[in-house]
């Protein structure tokens, strides 16, 4: 992870697209390595609660921006 801020202008947005389960993981990992003004966009699906959490707690705090930006698929269906 900080091989990959260092290669980043700043101020960095970074997309994240993992399941929803492994959401806070990510952001721990990611956190210690972006600094004030970055941007950290969330492409999972999770539950919009556990969204206003991490954009006041952890990610507020060091004044990180926290989007989220859901990646829709539409699967065909035959009727």
């Amino acid at each position: 992870m900080s091989t990959l801020a260092k290669q980043l202008a700043k101020p960095r947005a970074l997309r994240r697209m993992a399941p929803a389960a492994v959401v806070d993981e990510t952001i721990a990992e990611l956190v210690p390595h972006l600094e004030t003004g970055d941007i950290l966009i969330d492409g999972s699906n999770p539950y919009y609660v556990d969204d206003i959490r991490r954009a006041r707690n952890s990610l507020r705090r060091r004044s990180i921006m926290w989007m989220y930006a859901e990646e829709q698929t539409r699967v065909p269906t035959t009727r």
